[in-house]
């Protein structure tokens, strides 16, 4: 039980637009980790405008294949997302260094 409200309290901070850009893909890759991928989409979606153009484009690309994950019907085309979105994450990875 703690660990939900704990994890409702930090839920409710991210929210606080980050434009530290390794702190935005922090919590991004946490809420995707942990299967919250709808606040996951979102909060790429809402960094975005507040970064330099590279970074910018690159979280638009994976709120983009985050969003297609969560609209997946089928097993194939879930699978099709997610490497699409581990491609974007790598990305993003490289980017960073």
């Amino acid at each position: 039980m703690e660990i939900k409200k704990s994890y409702k309290d930090y839920k409710k901070l991210v929210w606080n637009v980050s434009t530290e850009f390794t702190q935005a893909l922090a919590r991004i890759m946490f809420f995707y980790i942990v299967n919250d991928l709808e606040t996951a989409k979102n909060l790429a979606k809402i960094t975005s405008p507040y970064l330099p153009k590279v970074p910018s484009k690159l979280l638009k690309e994976l709120s983009e294949a985050i969003e297609e994950e969560i609209k997946a019907k089928s097993d194939i085309e879930k699978e099709k997302a997610k490497e699409k979105v581990k491609k974007a994450f790598v990305k993003l990875f490289y980017y960073t260094v």
